[in-house]
């Protein structure tokens, strides 16, 4: 089963909160820790997720189109900064809170998250339908293929029934050949009786 990869974004103190659950649940993998101290990041690395790529640059964590989802760990004012670039990303979010310091960001991080919300549905249409294309074609192509054997076999049928005419019509001529023959030679032995009848 493939793992849900997260990548951990801020590994301040709060992060001691949530490695303990990637930890314990097989489904998830830590593959990103990122903190503009590296030393911080390379910490966690070592002590808890040895598997996991350091950056120090987030916007660099949110290229790699492995990564599933984040998790935003850093201090409240960047929690929606982060956020908005992450949902841009094309990532699911999990938060600290709180999830942004004002209204405005809220708003902006509400945008954000509905935007690819649409996003995902538009993807998952495409992929149903994709599939449905999919699934028709591999349905036309196989009723295709039963037809084209369908018609082979009627095929071979009647060029069997037509071999087995032509067979028993040779075997018929051959007889009616023989029988006129030994017609004529049975008319021909009569004849040379009655031939000797008159002289005697």
């Amino acid at each position: 089963m493939k793992k849900w990869r997260v990548g951990i974004i801020g590994t301040g103190g709060i992060v001691g909160c949530h490695k303990g659950h990637y930890l314990r649940d097989s489904r998830i993998e830590v593959v990103a820790l990122c903190d503009i101290v590296e030393e911080k990041a390379i910490r966690y690395q070592k002590e808890c997720f040895p598997n996991a790529k350091v950056y120090t640059d987030y916007k660099e964590l949110l290229k790699d189109e492995t990564i599933d989802s984040v998790d935003i760990c850093t201090p409240n004012y960047l929690h929606s900064i982060i956020a908005v670039d992450a949902f841009a990303a094309g990532k699911h979010v999990f938060c600290e809170k709180p999830d942004a310091v004002n209204v405005e960001e809220v708003l902006k991080m509400n945008e954000a998250a509905e935007k690819r919300r649409a996003a995902e549905e538009a993807e998952r249409i495409a992929a149903e339908e994709a599939a449905k294309r999919e699934a028709e074609a591999r349905a036309a192509k196989e009723a295709a293929m039963r037809e084209a054997r369908k018609k082979a076999v009627m095929e071979a049928a009647r060029r069997e029934a037509e071999r087995r005419i032509a067979m028993e019509a040779a075997a018929n001529n051959e007889n009616g050949a023989m029988m006129g023959f030994m017609g004529m030679g049975m008319a021909q032995q009569a004849g040379g009786m009655n031939a000797q009848s008159l002289f005697q």
